[in-house]
């Protein structure tokens, strides 16, 4: 989800730019720009360049710690709720889309493919044309011509020549490349945004071409007179298209941008170092390592705890007796969790006459001095909190973090969640 919204941001920033760009008539760079954006859009977020990595000796970063679990059943009432709906709904629904989505990408090659079977082929050197029977329909995919029967035949030249120019230059790769995105990323926005900037491009691409041959008021006249019908393929190439003539006309009539108005693409140099510089500052989250032949579990006695993610610093802190363990983050998860479970009072829940399953969450700070500091709980009862902040202030001395060379904070985020047995609670199984 945070790669997704990180995609989402980049791309974001690279239309804005483009919206810049695209005022000028470099048709082939603003192709080019459109392609090689959407792509560094997905790559971007994984480069991480030393040069931009700040030093941190004086930033607190939260790290996650395993909820601990207290109680035999606990298991049982967080895989039944939680994980399970999570699951769901982050995994399952978006796939189901995207399947939707693949299904009916599907359903319009199928459509094209019956075209070609039902129609007349005539086949050229490098481009074959389908004669579409009783319809006046033009588009071309990859090497397809798509020409309806009832056009004219001066019509039946300029079309050819227009969709000629969309074939070599493959213009329907960009659209199959925007199409993909569509059926993986369909919750992005941008992706149809790209999709319809570059199909926008293309048109231009071949009207500058075609003016060379047929002169820009003969072009501009036909376009206003023969306004072709044409499938509703967003993957295909259409010679004429009501909401695009206009801009069309725009830029043929516009004046040729001057070659200084290149520069205007440097901007993209300062954009990609503001990108770069966030994807390398920015906490890098280090999954703990699971054991192939275990569940990604520790259970210790009747308690639970999850392994999740470390903030990456370069030397965490270490709890006393992790000093010689190979992963001393594990080992600093595992004991602080172990401990938390053995000392935690849960029969002042019983004596407050609590039932059910009961959450609390705490912050705190191990120092430059390696002590436990800041305590901060989020609870219900204040009892609970009060015995939460006791049974941490009781954690041993430990390690200081540090990170390059320099002793540093390091907060702590650490959920504790354990059940209490009793009549009411009984009854509800």
């Amino acid at each position: 989800m945070a790669y997704m919204i990180e995609v989402i941001l980049f791309q974001a920033m690279f239309l804005g730019l483009y919206y810049i760009l695209k005022k000028e008539t470099f048709f082939n760079y603003n192709r080019l720009y459109l392609l090689t954006t959407s792509l560094l859009s997905y790559v971007l977020p994984f480069i991480k360049l030393e040069v931009f990595k700040t030093d941190i000796s004086n930033v607190n970063v939260v790290n996650m710690l395993p909820t601990v679990f207290i109680g035999d059943n606990t298991q049982d009432v967080v895989n039944s709720t939680n994980a399970d709906l999570f699951i769901w709904y982050w995994w399952y629904i978006p796939l189901l889309v995207s399947i939707i989505m693949l299904l009916m990408f599907i359903t319009k090659l199928y459509k094209i493919n019956k075209l070609i079977k039902r129609n007349e082929i005539i086949d050229k050197e490098t481009y074959k044309i389908v004669v579409i029977e009783n319809s006046d329909d033009t588009f071309s995919f990859f090497k397809w011509i798509f020409m309806g029967d009832q056009l004219k035949e001066e019509e039946r030249n300029i079309v050819l020549q227009h969709e000629l120019i969309h074939v070599k230059q493959k213009h329907s790769l960009d659209l199959l490349f925007f199409e993909i995105q569509r059926v993986i990323c369909w919750y992005n926005p941008l992706v149809y945004q790209y999709q319809k900037e570059i199909k926008s491009l293309h048109e231009f691409i071949v009207d500058k071409q075609m003016i060379q041959n047929t002169g820009k008021q003969n072009y501009c006249k036909n376009m206003l007179t023969q306004l072709f019908k044409a499938p509703e393929l967003s993957f295909v190439n259409t010679f004429y298209k009501k909401s695009l003539i206009k801009k069309r006309i725009a830029m043929i009539t516009k004046k040729e941008s001057k070659s200084t108005a290149r520069l205007k693409y440097a901007f993209i140099i300062p954009v990609m170092m503001g990108m770069l510089f966030y994807t390398s500052c920015k906490s890098k989250k280090i999954v703990v390592d699971k054991n192939e032949n275990q569940s990604n579990e520790l259970i210790i006695q009747q308690n639970l705890y999850e392994d999740v993610p470390f903030a990456d610093i370069e030397n965490s802190a270490v709890f006393p007796g992790c000093e010689e363990v190979e992963d001393l983050k594990k080992c600093f998860s595992k004991n602080v969790n172990k401990f938390i479970a053995k000392n935690f009072n849960i029969g002042l829940a019983e004596e407050l006459g609590l039932v059910g399953v009961q959450k609390m969450a705490a912050m705190f700070k191990i120092d430059t001095n390696g002590k436990v500091t800041d305590i901060r709980v989020k609870g219900e009862q204040q009892e609970l909190k009060d015995e939460f902040i006791r049974t941490l202030e009781g954690l041993p001395q430990m390690e200081s973090a540090t990170q390059n060379g320099k002793k540093v904070n390091m907060l702590f985020s650490l959920p504790l969640m354990f059940r209490v047995k009793g009549k009411k609670d009984d009854s509800s199984k």
